[in-house]
């Protein structure tokens, strides 16, 4: 078990030098540190819950969702987030092909 581990450890020290996953890491750290992207999110939230507060009725659930589908286009618009989700994207490609060689090797 302790050559397994070793090897686990040593694939998460490889998996860490990646780019993508830097990438990832670095950017996660900046949308977790951004106030404007805390703001948006809070009021994203915000409005969710909304949403659920008036899903019996129509008009103002979709006055909520319409702003909620807004917002949530504005975030993800976000240089940062934008970029965030590429990395994410690539990053899950990596992942995706280290699974793929590890099911071929049964």
């Amino acid at each position: 078990m302790d050559e397994l581990d070793s090897l686990i450890r040593q694939l998460k020290v490889d998996l860490m030098q990646e780019k993508c996953v830097q990438e990832y890491f670095k950017l996660k750290e900046k949308i977790d540190e951004d106030e404007q992207l805390i703001l948006l999110r809070k009021k994203i939230d915000e409005v969710k819950q909304n949403m659920s507060k008036n899903a019996l009725d129509k008009e103002k659930y979709n006055r909520y969702k319409n702003e909620y589908v807004a917002l949530e286009k504005q975030y993800n618009q976000h240089p940062i987030v934008f970029n965030f989700n590429e990395a994410k994207d690539e990053c899950l490609i990596l992942l995706d092909e280290i699974a793929n060689l590890f099911s071929k090797n049964d």
